[in-house]
């Protein structure tokens, strides 16, 4: 699975979108005091450039800018409306100019109520997407990917530095999410069930927390995808960031 873009804390696109709506915001407020001449098209290249240039500095500033998207999203597009109409009709940007004070008033209005709407959406806080992944490392042991294994019993082993493995879903400690989590194993996408139908649980006791685990599974002949997720002692996925490590891991084995 290609992930492209998620939502929720840290989503790089979203910081993007908000320093975008920074540098329309700039653009407009000095067209609006006459900094700025915008009396056809080929005015708004260069500010729309530099709106663009710092809206690429989305990755190093997703981690607290992506909060910010709900306000500002619906401003840069009340500001991007204005440059627009400004530059290409007859309507002028001034301080006490209609469409400069209806910009203004429907920029604040448009960020006061699509707020919430908006981070609903796109900036989601709730269960199953809340949990940061912070300074954990999750490592697939064995298989590692090309191995060539018997058909069969076999052992994926899983170790965990900076967290730790915990008994199951009804292991519902506080604090860190990367502590007592769970690891579910999947074969080609399925996810490996134990003779209860409930997700497989490692070999080792891991009541205190393990830092290392194994889980029996079998494979028939044929190339295979094994692959394995971390979840919160509570079930719940985290929110992995650009930059931080994967709660997924992948090896493709052939069983023969």
């Amino acid at each position: 699975m290609l992930l492209l873009a998620h939502a929720g804390a840290g989503a790089t696109w979203q910081a993007l979108l908000v320093l975008a709506s920074f540098g329309l915001v700039a653009v407009f407020l000095l067209a609006v005091f006459g900094v700025l001449t915008l009396d056809e098209p080929g005015d708004l290249v260069l500010p729309l450039a530099g709106s663009a240039v710092l809206a690429s500095l989305s990755g190093a500033t997703s981690d607290f800018l992506s909060d910010w998207v709900g306000w500002w999203f619906p401003l840069g597009v009340a500001a991007l409306v204005a440059v627009v109409l400004a530059a290409t009709t007859r309507l002028e940007l001034s301080p006490t100019s209609p469409l400069a004070i209806a910009t203004v008033v429907l920029g604040l209005v448009a960020s006061f109520t699509l707020h919430t709407a908006i981070e609903d959406a796109w900036h989601p806080t709730g269960s199953g997407i809340g949990a940061r992944w912070e300074d954990a490392t999750l490592e697939l042991v064995s298989p590692t990917d090309g191995d060539t294994v018997p058909i069969g019993p076999l052992d994926v082993v899983v170790r965990i530095e900076g967290g730790s493995i915990g008994q199951g879903p009804n292991d519902l400690r506080t604090g860190d999410p990367e502590e007592a989590g769970i690891v579910q194993v999947f074969v080609d996408g399925s996810l490996v069930t134990g003779a209860d139908g409930a997700p497989l649980r490692q070999v080792e006791n891991c009541t205190t927390g393990c830092t290392e685990a194994t889980y029996p599974i079998e494979l028939d002949r044929g190339v295979h995808v094994v692959s394995l997720e971390f979840l919160t002692s509570s079930g719940e996925s985290f929110d992995t960031r650009v930059g931080q490590a994967p709660t997924i891991q992948i090896a493709t084995v052939e069983a023969e």
